[in-house]
Order: C-alpha cells, then sequence, then structure tokens
C-alpha cells in the first residue's frame, strides 16, 4: 500500500471515504454547496497529502477534520452573502429617489459596464465593494495574492471609469461596452 505512488493512494482515500464525508456534509450545508464542499475538502487533502498521518483510522480522522473546517468556511461565506444582501436590501428602501427612471437607467448602465468585465475583476471588485472584504481577506477567498487582487481592481477601476460618466450613465463614445452597432459616419 505505501509502496503505491501518491495519486493511487489518494483514489484508494477518496473513494473509502467519500461516501462518510458526502453524508457528514450534507447533514451540515444546504444541499446546492454539498458537492462544492466535498471537492474543496479532497481538493484540500490532495494538496496537503504530505501532511496526511500514515495509519488509515489517523488519515480518516484528519479528513474529517478538514471537511469540518470547509463546512465552517461555507458557513462564514452564506452568512457573509445574507449580510450582503440584507445591506444592499436596506440600502435600495432608504435611498431617497427623486427620478426612478434615471435611478434605473444608472443602474442597468452600470450592471451593463459590470457584465463586461472580466470575471477576475468583476469577483476582486464584489468582494472589495460590496462585500467589504479587505485586500487580504479578497485574496483568501480568491485564492491568490494579495498584489494580484490589487491589479485586479486598478484594472476594473480603470474600465469602469472609462464606460462611465459622472452621474453613472454610459459615454455615449463608448463602443467597447455597447451591443448596438458603432454609428454611421
Amino acid at each position: 500500500m505505501t509502496d503505491d505512488p501518491p495519486d493511487r493512494q489518494f483514489e484508494r482515500l477518496f473513494r473509502d471515504l467519500v461516501p462518510q464525508v458526502r453524508g457528514f456534509v450534507r447533514r451540515n450545508v444546504p444541499p446546492a454547496a454539498v458537492d462544492d464542499v466535498v471537492s474543496e475538502v479532497f481538493l484540500v487533502v490532495w494538496r496537503r497529502w504530505d501532511a496526511l498521518p500514515g495509519p488509515h483510522d489517523e488519515r480518516r480522522a484528519w479528513v474529517f477534520t478538514v471537511a469540518r473546517f470547509t463546512i465552517a468556511r461555507e458557513h462564514d461565506r452564506a452568512r457573509a452573502e445574507q449580510e450582503r444582501n440584507r445591506r444592499w436590501s436596506l440600502r435600495a428602501a432608504t435611498e431617497p429617489v427623486e427620478d426612478a427612471g434615471a435611478l434605473v437607467d444608472g443602474r442597468d448602465a452600470v450592471a451593463q459596464v459590470l457584465r463586461t468585465l472580466p470575471a477576475a475583476e468583476r469577483e476582486a471588485l464584489a468582494c472589495v465593494a460590496v462585500d467589504g472584504l479587505s485586500m487580504a481577506q479578497t485574496a483568501e477567498r480568491l485564492g491568490c495574492s494579495v498584489s494580484a487582487v490589487t491589479s485586479r481592481l486598478a484594472r476594473a477601476r480603470r474600465r469602469l471609469e472609462s464606460a462611465l460618466a459622472p452621474d453613472g450613465s454610459l459615454r455615449p463614445d463608448d463602443a467597447a461596452t455597447s451591443t448596438d452597432p458603432p454609428p454611421e459616419p
């Protein structure tokens, strides 16, 4: 067994433990998150393979410890999402609206520009601007370095500034984010 290469040992451990881990996770997170959490558990196990104890029973305990921490992170993520949604709901309910049409147009313009951002830049911007995370927390959530987050945010902000007018509407000369064909000369 120990003469097998690590990938074979991992496959065997995965086959032995995935039903038990899946059951444990299913009891602790919403059904939509089960597959993601189980995948994350075994990703950590694979990445930390050299840190696993030798005997099977100790490995099993180690894997379930990873599962408990992963479930806790999922709960934290879900709470942060609920809090973010609550804050946005309260903000929308308390904002004075002088011209509802202009407000909707402005939000539509921002949403349109946000959809044009690359996913990495959009994620970094959402973590910082919407979730209120620090650069370090954002880097941890996205699985990258703080400098990568800083670069992504700077690029996203530049794109937003160039695409939006000061009042939040799309700049008329911004053909890059428009889905309409360019105007005839």
